[in-house]
């Protein structure tokens, strides 16, 4: 159902595309989703890696190659837009001309998307381990144990602690988008360093990870947000939020894992309880 509701999404957009090219709205929609394409593709390729096993079917098949057939065709005609121009304005540059060019950049630019999104699953993956959840161990009363002749019955339990990295890093991310709306700083400043104080705040554990990840969107969306608001008529700037976006996760991922691997000194260790096994019965 997720493959063909993909396919059949994609399959609308051409068809607006070629039945509406010369509105304004599908040219800036079009410019966009050509520069999401290489992202999207990436993800819908983990998302069949992890899903694949479930399905052998010619039809699974044929609707993972048109998929990816489409993305890269998204990418061609987005990419040949925004290189085109607005439409009823004099082209900027021949399309043709450029197209077997913007069709062989399809695959490096995916490779980096691809590459960025295992080291965030990665990195996730790796925290968890880091940072068990806590545990405590707690007595049973006879009622409550489903064992004939049991007075006591000892087991360990996870604990569910407050999210203390979660909320820390979505509240920063908050008021990182309302400095980047109202302060004076570069793109490049303030996306630095919101990247950096995720990444050393986010090895409190895995679930800083996905709010982190979602505040540098957000960041990056309002500083790009800012920049078309001074200059009006930038819209080709706006198709760069996605790989801004990516850049400032390279930058959080990087220093995560920098803190990861410092010595063990200089960094808090995770408290790792080891579960007490239960006692037996009489």
């Amino acid at each position: 159902m997720v493959l063909m509701t993909l396919g059949t999404a994609m399959v609308a957009w051409f068809v607006v595309r070629m039945c509406a090219g010369a509105s304004i709205d599908v040219w800036r929609v079009s410019c966009f989703l050509g520069a999401c394409a290489p992202l999207a593709s990436a993800a819908a390729l983990l998302y069949i890696q992890r899903v694949g096993d479930r399905e052998d079917s010619v039809l699974a098949a044929w609707l993972v190659r048109a998929i990816g057939m489409h993305f890269v065709l998204a990418w061609l005609l987005g990419v040949s837009d925004w290189l085109r121009g607005p439409p009823g304005a004099s082209p900027t540059l021949n399309a043709d001309m450029v197209a077997p060019l913007v069709l062989a950049s399809f695959f490096p630019v995916f490779g980096v998307a691809f590459v960025s999104f295992r080291w965030l699953l990665s990195v996730r993956a790796r925290l968890s381990v880091a940072r068990p959840p806590a545990t405590r161990t707690v007595d049973l009363e006879a009622h409550r144990v489903p064992y004939r002749g049991a007075l006591r019955l000892r087991v360990t339990e996870s604990v569910a602690g407050f999210p203390t990295a979660l909320v820390v890093t979505s509240a920063l991310g908050a008021a990182s988008v309302l400095l980047a709306l109202a302060g004076p700083w570069s793109t490049a400043a303030v996306l630095g360093v919101t990247a950096v104080t995720l990444g050393a705040l986010s090895t409190l554990g895995a679930p800083a990870v996905l709010p982190s990840v979602a505040s540098l969107v957000c960041v990056a969306g309002a500083l790009l947000t800012r920049h078309l608001s001074t200059h009006t008529g930038s819209y080709p700037l706006a198709c760069a939020w996605p790989w801004v976006a990516l850049a400032g996760v390279g930058v959080y991922l990087g220093t995560v894992e920098a803190v990861m691997r410092l010595p063990a000194r200089y960094r808090m260790r995770p408290a790792i309880v080891t579960p007490t096994p239960p006692a037996s019965a009489p």
